[in-house]
């Protein structure tokens, strides 16, 4: 990209919330909406690294005299 800079944003939204159903079963099989929320939380920030990681990578190759 040449210099430029780039902002990637991975988020999940769910305006109307969640159905009663889905509730019930994040309730019985994720340990409750704040645990699924902090795995959740977890797991986008650990694709966020990761991709940083492999961006700033490939920067450095695309620079790196041959």
């Amino acid at each position: 990209m040449d210099g430029e800079k780039a902002r990637v944003v991975h988020r999940r939204d769910s305006p109307e919330g969640i159905s009663d159903r889905a509730y019930a079963m994040t309730e019985k099989y994720k340990d409750g909406t704040a645990a699924f929320t902090r795995s959740m939380r977890n797991r986008m920030v650990q694709t966020l690294l990761r991709i940083k990681m492999a961006t700033e990578q490939e920067s450095l190759q695309a620079i790196r005299p041959l």
